[in-house]
């Protein structure tokens, strides 16, 4: 079957592929969080990679085809970054908000009115214009992870640049399965050059298998017609993930099989979750939430404990907040813009 016939159905597996990601991270999360150590996947692949590292892979790829989709049905630059604006931003800044004001000033080992007269307060709701910043006075001081409020936000500013790159892409007419075959030996060559440049600044190489992942969603959506899904082909690929795995070369198996297995998952399995989440997409609002939650639950436990007591506790909050985040923000807003576009 080609991949266009079946990703324009609606019933697909991507919302509860998406939220099991969600509960990769907070999973992984909960070793870093608990015991600052290491979660099995990282410990099997010799700190490659992580199951929160295999989530953000996860979540870029799918942003990278949805957008690409996306941007190749905006009727303008406006039109595009305003459905951009209101996914990301709004849900955004109602959690550094909720951190900063509500959540720092309940856990804070500072008084109530230092912590609301320290300028670091304030300063912390720059996270929600992509300015990270991952400290609140007082909070979180005697965590076995240390003081970081939000540790998931990094993504978030990297993903929206991903967006920019897409839309100036479409805009110069490289998304055309005619010239996007010529970036191929380009993002290749730069990718090999990156990976051995930045060896010495592991934050910033961070972000090179995340971007190559939205590469590669761009990819497969361009060339969506020509793609055909197999299963033969998908056990092909995970073999050539575990050789990469226990071969030290996990950077380039993620990027070069990873995708085939999403999109297996996604839209050729002859059964389908097509109705999860349809109704109360959580994924996005548990993203966001979960390490503030994950870091108040070890804070309350004396900043160290048992990682799958964390993980246990966690994610029944963190699902109700993304319920809530959905519920309460995303879902008018959706409204509000529906509404716009047909007025």
């Amino acid at each position: 079957m080609l991949l266009h016939d079946v990703s324009n159905d609606r019933n697909n597996n991507l919302n509860i592929i998406r939220f099991i990601a969600a509960i990769m991270v907070i999973y992984a999360h909960s070793f870093a969080l608990s015991s600052k150590t290491r979660d099995p996947l990282s410990e099997v692949a010799n700190g490659q990679t992580s199951f929160g590292g295999l989530a953000v892979c996860v979540f870029f790829f799918f942003s990278g085809f949805l957008i690409t989709r996306s941007v190749s049905k905006s009727h303008s630059l406006f039109e595009f970054m305003k459905n951009r604006i209101i996914r990301i931003f709004p849900p955004l800044i109602v959690v550094v908000s909720l951190s900063a004001f509500v959540l720092g000033g309940l856990v804070s080992e500072f008084d109530i009115h230092e912590y609301y007269m320290n300028k670091q307060t304030y300063l912390y709701l720059t996270n929600a214009i992509f300015i990270l910043r991952h400290n609140l006075p007082g909070v979180f001081e005697y965590n076995v992870y240390g003081k970081v409020v939000n540790g998931s936000l990094w993504t978030i500013p990297v993903e929206f640049i991903c967006y920019i790159i897409c839309y100036c892409m479409f805009r110069l007419g490289i998304l055309k399965e005619k010239r996007m075959i010529y970036t191929i030996p380009f993002f290749g060559f730069f990718y090999c050059v990156l990976d051995i440049v930045l060896k010495e600044y592991p934050l910033i190489k961070s972000v090179l298998v995340p971007c190559t992942m939205f590469y590669m969603g761009m990819m497969y959506y361009t060339y969506c017609n020509r793609i055909c899904i197999y299963f033969q082909g998908v056990l092909l690929c995970i073999v050539g993930l575990l050789i990469s795995a226990f071969g030290g070369v996990w950077r380039f198996g993620v990027v070069l099989f990873l995708p085939y297995i999403l999109i297996y998952l996604s839209f050729g399995t002859k059964k389908k979750m097509g109705g999860f989440g349809k109704k109360y997409e959580i994924s996005y609002g548990m993203y966001l939430s979960a390490f503030p939650i994950q870091q108040t639950i070890v804070m309350m436990n004396g900043g160290r404990m048992n990682h799958n007591l964390n993980f246990l506790f966690s994610v029944p909050f963190v699902m109700l907040s993304g319920f809530l985040i959905n519920l309460l923000i995303e879902k008018p807003l959706q409204k509000f813009a529906m509404n716009v576009r047909n007025g």
